[in-house]
């Protein structure tokens, strides 16, 4: 069953601001975007093991995805 998640993400879809990060807890998404690798080596101290922008990575089959507790910071805008 595959249930539809709302996320937010500031820069519509674009992999620039870092806010729809996800977890990939369980399953196999694609490979990291050329956007997505930017960002992780722009910020590493920003995203943990396992986590994904989630307007860049799609799910392989099915896939368990953990969401921040607290919202995102916007890495666009971060100081």
């Amino acid at each position: 069953m595959m249930e539809e998640l709302q996320h937010a993400q500031r820069c519509g879809g674009c992999a620039e601001c870092g806010t729809c990060r996800v977890r990939v807890v369980a399953g196999k998404c694609t490979h990291p975007t050329h956007e997505e690798l930017e960002l992780f080596e722009m910020y590493p101290e920003q995203f943990g093991d396992g986590e994904r922008l989630g307007c860049q990575a799609r799910p392989l089959g099915d896939c368990i995805l953990e969401l921040p507790e607290n919202e995102s910071v916007d890495l666009r805008f971060d100081e």
